[in-house]
């Protein structure tokens, strides 16, 4: 493994540019951003700065602003891509990446939410599986004779709702009590075997698989799980 260069080529220590870009991006200072990426970049430290960047692009950015963090390494990518084509023009990817991060929405959120989450299993917070997670895919919803009503309820309940009606509902459900009614294959809960001995595909000969037992039959696509 080939030693970190102890100097950029203008006499910087790598470990204090590497901390100065991202200082930059945080602090939107475009041109020192792109500088420190460039100093890190003539030591051969290209793979280290661009991996920097990634991580403050969830860092110090995430959901704030997801379409310039998005933009970002994708020009990174493309950066990379033309850097082993030995096109100059991945200094202009790598620009627009590094001014794409500095224009963001900033926000800190990310890190301190897995932070937070983290001291809270590490004090002892162990929740209990909510009664809403156990329905008509798992064996003890099963029990509780739980099934499509209870899922269309509780298992499909989204937070924030939908903005509008969803036209497709109803005949997706329709559609699913037919399965359930003893449809064209087994239904497979999550945690085990099939509840009901596989039939034979339909439309098929006697050598392929079951519908739905193969992950390619409309049983397993439209499960409504």
């Amino acid at each position: 493994m080939a030693r970190m260069a102890t100097r950029t080529p203008g006499g910087y220590c790598p470990w204090e540019c590497i901390s100065a870009l991202q200082k930059a991006v945080r602090r939107a200072q475009e041109p020192e951003a792109l500088h420190w990426f460039l100093e890190l970049e003539g030591a051969a430290l290209f793979a280290w700065a661009v991996n920097r960047l990634r991580i403050v692009s969830h860092e110090d950015i995430g959901l704030a602003d997801p379409t310039a963090a998005l933009f970002a390494n994708h020009a990174f990518d493309l950066a990379a891509k033309w850097k082993r084509g030995k096109n100059d023009a991945w200094k202009i990817a790598a620009g627009n990446g590094i001014r794409a991060l500095c224009r963001a929405k900033k926000s800190r959120e990310g890190d301190h939410f897995q932070a937070a989450v983290q001291g809270r299993r590490a004090d002892g917070w162990h929740p209990d599986i909510p009664d809403f997670a156990l329905d008509k895919h798992t064996r003890r919803g099963k029990k509780l004779g739980r099934g499509l009503d209870h899922f269309r309820n509780e298992g499909t309940k989204l937070v924030p709702p939908p903005d509008g009606p969803d036209p497709y509902e109803a005949d997706a459900y329709r559609f699913w009590k037919r399965q359930e009614g003893g449809g064209d294959g087994p239904h497979v809960q999550n945690d085990g075997p099939p509840l009901a001995a596989p039939k034979r595909g339909v439309g098929g000969d006697a050598g392929n698989a079951p519908r739905g037992a193969n992950g390619t039959g409309t049983k397993n696509l439209f499960s409504g799980e």
